[in-house]
């Protein structure tokens, strides 16, 4: 069924007489409202757990703060999501860490870019730095320079080894985190 609304009724969501009112895109839908039989199985009841935690993220962290009200009613607007859906979708997809680049330029210091990214923003980002025995040599944050986080690696100090790793670690506005581990060769490496 496909509803449409006049300007004095722009808007129609929530439930009655059996029916759910819901918007989606700019669009407005109404259905039945699900009738569940018989026992959850464990998939729906895991799924049932995450989508609850999400809402709870949403009440207590995103509703009471007018400022990141605003930053995902904002992003939502190109995708013509409301900042409740956003913010959902934000705590549902983790970021990623996609790659490692050498931006070192001969003679100058090494740089590192992180390439990570995510589907509403990165916030923090940490890099640790381990020679090929697993030690640690640097353990960091990274500074974020117009949403491009580079670490500038120290030299190695004379005897000691160099750096054979670094893991990269990127968390998002919900507090999901992804680890990356890549491995450092000899010509990254001065």
């Amino acid at each position: 069924m496909k509803v449409r609304l006049n300007t004095a009724l722009a808007s129609v969501h929530g439930a009655t007489d059996g029916y759910v009112y819901r918007s989606y895109r700019g669009k407005q839908f109404v259905q039945k409202k699900p009738v569940f039989t018989g026992d959850w199985g464990a998939g729906t009841v895991k799924q049932r757990g995450q989508f609850a935690a999400a809402a709870k993220w949403y009440e207590t962290v995103v509703k009471p703060n007018p400022e990141l009200v605003a930053l995902y009613r904002e992003k939502g607007k190109a995708k013509q999501l409301n900042y409740r859906q956003m913010a959902l979708r934000d705590f549902f997809n983790p970021p990623e860490v996609l790659q490692v680049v050498d931006l070192s330029i001969r003679g100058g210091p090494q740089r590192l870019s992180l390439g990570v990214t995510d589907d509403f923003e990165v916030v923090r980002v940490t890099a640790v730095l381990r020679d090929d025995t697993s030690k640690v040599i640097l353990e960091t944050e990274v500074p974020a320079k117009d949403a491009d986080f580079t670490l500038e690696v120290p030299p190695v100090v004379a005897g000691a080894k160099p750096p054979a790793s670094i893991e990269v670690t990127a968390y998002d506005r919900p507090g999901n985190k992804t680890t990356k581990v890549f491995p450092l060769n000899a010509a990254q490496v001065r």
